[in-house]
């Protein structure tokens, strides 16, 4: 099953959002920017593979 995320408001700063990608073992991580529906979105790498990923105001992260 596909992890889903939640959209909503988002407290997460610009940098908060950064650190829970890279604590979450992206590198790279470019292009951070928040939707209108709460999700932050970036481009980054993880082993070494591009990837999009998203973050919502719960925490939760998504590849894609």
């Amino acid at each position: 099953m596909a992890t889903v995320l939640v959209t909503g408001e988002n407290s997460f700063t610009k940098s908060q959002a950064k650190t829970w990608f890279e604590d979450a073992g992206y590198t790279n991580v470019a292009g951070l920017s928040l939707g209108s529906d709460g999700v932050w979105r970036a481009s980054a790498r993880l082993k070494g593979v591009p990837a999009l990923i998203r973050l919502d105001y719960q925490g939760t992260i998504t590849k894609h």
